[in-house]
């Protein structure tokens, strides 16, 4: 058994000086504000590699490198803020302190400036739809609570009142705007009143009581 782990313990692979450079690098990315999202090793080279989200205003292109084309930073963000979403990552690699500078992806970088303007709104407008989702959940639970009281049990009651306060199985548009949609699904469960369900809607929707013995 003591030879078996000695084996072991020879075939461990050994901490290399790159891991210890790839966690040094991510002090320092957390350090400058940033955050590191994953680390992984290349397969090609063995080395390893950080994905992480910087500060925009801390990555800067390499010296010496050709002038942005407004035209295609301008097709970039248009397609950036169409697909709603950032697939394509830049590449950084740490310069003087705080600083990093990007080899590969001056385009996407001057996109991603260009669009942050739009940052703060969109933030505001998520924050908004968030707060909203909330409110219309604690409204749904408040609804089953209700039907509880009143002596209704049933697995099925929350999706009872979702059904009840849902319009979208009317709508016949497939992809309707999400803040008039939540905003008649909120209306209607701040209107939801369950005194006046009876045990028969609650049945007929197949949430009837429990049968088990």
């Amino acid at each position: 058994m003591a030879t078996a782990k000695k084996a072991a313990k020879k075939c461990a692979p050994k901490k290399s000086k790159k891991a210890a450079a790839a966690k040094t690098l991510a002090r320092r990315i957390t350090t400058d504000g940033g955050r590191v999202l994953a680390t992984y090793r290349d397969p090609l080279g063995g080395r390893w590699q950080l994905l992480a989200s910087l500060p925009i205003d801390i990555v800067a292109p390499t010296p010496f490198q050709r002038d942005l084309s407004d035209a295609h930073v301008a097709r970039l963000a248009d397609a950036i803020d169409k697909l709603d979403r950032f697939l394509d990552p830049i590449v950084a690699v740490p310069a003087e302190q705080g600083q990093y500078w990007s080899p590969n992806g001056y385009h996407r970088l001057g996109a991603m400036r260009q669009l942050g303007a739009k940052l703060p709104a969109a933030l505001e407008t998520r924050r908004a739809r968030a707060a909203k989702l909330l409110e219309l959940n604690e409204h749904v639970n408040a609804a089953v609570k209700g039907l509880k009281e009143k002596g209704l049990e049933s697995p099925y009651l929350k999706a009872f009142v979702v059904a009840r306060i849902n319009h979208l199985r009317f709508v016949k548009d497939k992809h309707p705007e999400f803040d008039s949609t939540i905003d008649k699904i909120l209306g209607a469960a701040r209107r939801f009143n369950s005194g006046n369900v009876k045990a028969d809607q609650v049945a007929r929707s197949g949430g009837g009581p429990s049968t088990d013995a």
